[in-house]
């Protein structure tokens, strides 16, 4: 039963750190472009909903969709007025490196901000969202974190339907493939990278939404969280949305399971001792040697 009870446990938690990854593999099939900046997103979105519950009283749920709006607003506006300006600006002698710069400095600049207007002080939503739980026999699953997952679920399943069968998606797509070719059959390339850069940021702001109910916040969660996205997109594949989904299920299961033969303290060994056998045995991840979308 207590085995059963992690399981439950590393699912919900790996529904959320797979819900991450794709948005940065996503970023990376289509962009090329490691954003170090992923996870301060989300945890901006942790703040937003703690804002919105307080001054709004709504619940979690409803915070993290009123988020949905500003959210893409703001990927638009980044890649907009800093990533593309810096590939165009060639401050390197390739665009990706100075791009990958600027990610790392816009994370520098939102965790000072986060700390700056909210303090170093973790905070959270009020106690009666975070400790309600469901009781199916000996089974206690966590409110939250069960709600939270069938998000994550929902959302995933929508952004893989969209990109295999709406025209958007097959315009991602073609960017991600070709851009060369992309562009001479007469596709908007650089409006699929700017969408792409907002669902992505859209993505971890949803997540955020969605972590605050069980997990409390402060200006570094997301270094907590961008290495175990790294590791997920890397187990996955490169660049594969799927490869993504599917590796943050496993370090989420791993996470969990691991606790049955050693302390909690010592789980992320286990993971990243997973990730270096995986490595060793298959380089390019869990799909072979599919990198892009």
């Amino acid at each position: 039963m207590y085995a059963l009870q992690l399981v439950i446990a590393g699912l919900q938690q790996g529904g959320i750190i797979a819900l991450l990854s794709m948005g940065l593999a996503l970023m990376f099939g289509v962009l090329r472009l490691v954003n170090f900046a992923q996870a301060d997103f989300m945890m901006l979105g942790m703040y937003g909903v703690i804002v919105l519950t307080a001054t709004l009283h709504t619940n979690f749920v409803l915070s993290s969709l009123l988020l949905a709006i500003p959210a893409f607003a703001a990927g638009l506006f980044v890649y907009q007025f800093i990533i593309r300006q810096v590939a165009k600006a060639k401050l390197a002698s390739a665009p990706e490196h100075a791009q990958l710069l600027a990610t790392l400095g816009l994370s520098l600049v939102l965790q000072n901000g986060a700390e700056m207007i909210w303090g170093a002080t973790p905070r959270s939503l009020p106690s009666a969202q975070e400790l309600s739980v469901w009781h199916i026999g000996k089974l206690s699953i966590d409110q939250p974190r069960t709600i939270g997952f069938c998000i994550a679920v929902v959302v995933a399943v929508t952004m893989l339907l969209v990109l295999r069968n709406t025209h958007i998606g097959r315009t991602v797509r073609a960017a991600a493939s070709d851009r060369e070719a992309a562009i001479y059959v007469g596709i908007n390339v650089r409006k699929a990278y700017l969408l792409t850069f907002a669902v992505s940021i859209l993505l971890s702001v949803i997540v955020g939404g969605i972590l605050v109910s069980y997990y409390p916040v402060t200006p570094q969660t997301g270094s907590d969280f961008i290495l175990l996205m790294f590791t997920a997109v890397i187990m996955g594949g490169l660049g594969n949305v799927m490869g993504a989904m599917a590796g943050g299920l496993i370090l989420g299961l791993v996470q969990s399971l691991s606790q049955l033969i050693i302390p909690l303290e010592l789980n992320n060994a286990v993971v990243f001792g997973l990730f270096l056998a995986l490595m060793l045995v298959r380089p390019k991840g869990i799909f072979g040697e599919v990198t892009r979308l």
